[in-house]
């Protein structure tokens, strides 16, 4: 996941060479899920704030759970 979210801008390494997820900007609102019943990996769910925010390489990863752990209000 981290992977995939470093181009985007939505992960970022700090000066000690960990690997952190952005939990929010202008561009959107990240809430760490972590692991979900039967589906394999870590998950995350994303709020897209700016619709000219590019989120296409995540789209091979996204997943729409029939009964979400949470939801954005």
């Amino acid at each position: 996941m981290l992977a995939a979210l470093i181009p985007i801008g939505m992960a970022n390494i700090d000066q000690n060479n960990n690997t952190f997820i952005a939990q929010w900007s202008h561009q959107f609102a990240a809430h760490e899920v972590g692991s979900i019943p039967n589906k394999d990996g870590w998950h995350l769910n994303v709020r897209l704030i700016d619709q000219d925010f590019d989120l296409s390489t995540l789209e091979p990863y996204r997943i729409i759970p029939a009964n979400p752990v949470c939801v954005w209000a």
